[in-house]
């Protein structure tokens, strides 16, 4: 009987090896959340950028402006149109734009009829465009930009083919 006790005693894990455990959770924890990753403290040169885009010299009414930036270690930033004016931020959805070379793309999707959906959702009528597609990507939208600090009249002016 004393053996059998024993026996079971020493199948548990010591108390110390539990709390050392616990302590290497919560150090693991406290490093992962205050400095591996990219928060918004940590984001350099920040600052604030908003504009317009036109089309045709009309305010767009809707869609997407896109910044990519042009450097590897660089951080992409957008911003939603309304009634023609954006404002940016990063793509870790913190206000403003690190300072820097971008390529931008601009999207204004036509609304899709939900009583007349298309079956193809990658079909030429599911992704029918306000604007000419070439303003949609960055290769051949035209449009290249250096921020290089705070904003408030970037603007981009579309043009109706």
């Amino acid at each position: 009987m004393l053996k059998e006790h024993v026996l079971k005693k020493s199948n548990r894990m010591p108390a110390a090896f539990w709390c050392a455990w616990l302590w290497l959770a919560v150090l693991s924890m406290a490093m992962a959340s205050s400095g591996c990753g990219r928060s918004g403290k940590q984001i350099p040169n920040r600052v604030p950028v908003s504009g317009r885009v036109t089309l045709a010299g009309q305010p767009l009414a809707y869609g997407t402006v896109q910044l990519v930036p042009d450097s590897p270690d660089g951080h992409a930033a957008m911003a939603t149109i309304k009634g023609g004016s954006f404002t940016l931020a990063s793509a870790e959805s913190f206000p403003g734009v690190v300072k820097g070379s971008y390529k931008v793309s601009i999207v204004s999707p036509q609304p899709i009829d939900p009583s007349n959906r298309p079956s193809d959702i990658f079909s030429p009528e599911a992704n029918k465009s306000n604007i000419p597609k070439r303003y949609g990507n960055i290769e051949t939208s035209g449009f290249n930009v250096d921020v290089t600090g705070p904003t408030r009249d970037l603007t981009f002016e579309l043009k109706a083919e």
